[in-house]
């Protein structure tokens, strides 16, 4: 598990314990047939609520739906964004808000040239990043956007290794979320350059490892 989902579970496993609750947990691997496959065995069970947590890349389509309607217990889903037709209690991320918060913080420090990283799970920052980029003026390099298939700390490590290959850097980059930002770190370091000196490092996420 990420920083991000850890979190989420500790916080879970301590709020069900505090109501003499167990957890059971289920992991999904971002699929969503495994996802239903999941629900429909916590409907075999007597489970006493269920907490379903979907990533920027999950489709809450209307077989997930059909599944979720065989559980006759309270459900909360945790989103990445609002989803106005979700019948069930729903806490979402604002990436929107975030991510513009965060790029007019870089902007604000004097940062011109803002580069992005971030992988096929998060394809969803990408494009609000692009959107808030536009919104405040600012040129978007292509040449500092990188997308992997990698994830987490080695997606980051990846991403930054390929935008330093070119004869020039950004002056910061958005990592779309700060295990990917840990990596980029890495590359960074390696590359004896210096962080913010030479590239600043948003992240995302405020996983506990992020205040290092």
């Amino acid at each position: 598990l990420s920083g991000y989902y850890a979190q989420l579970v500790h916080y879970t496993n301590d709020s069900f314990a505090k109501n003499e609750l167990l957890t059971v947990i289920k992991i999904t691997n971002f699929k969503k047939d495994t996802m239903i496959r999941h629900i429909k065995s916590f409907a075999k069970n007597q489970v006493r609520c269920l907490l379903i947590i979907v990533d920027d890349s999950e489709e809450l389509s209307d077989d997930v739906f059909s599944a979720v309607s065989l559980i006759k217990v309270p459900i909360m889903f945790i989103t990445s964004k609002y989803i106005s037709k979700l019948d069930y209690d729903n806490l979402y991320v604002d990436e929107h808000r975030g991510i513009t918060m965060g790029l007019e913080h870089l902007i604000q420090k004097g940062y011109k040239q803002i580069g992005f990283i971030g992988e096929d799970q998060t394809l969803g920052r990408y494009h609000v990043y692009n959107k808030v980029m536009q919104s405040f003026g600012m040129h978007i390099n292509k040449d500092f956007i990188k997308i992997s298939k990698k994830r987490a700390e080695e997606g980051g490590y990846y991403c930054m290794k390929e935008i330093l290959k070119q004869n020039k850097y950004p002056d910061a980059i958005f990592a779309s979320y700060d295990s990917m930002a840990i990596g980029a770190i890495h590359a960074i370091e390696e590359a004896s350059l210096r962080i913010p000196e030479d590239i600043a490092i948003l992240g995302f996420d405020d996983i506990l490892i992020s205040k290092y």
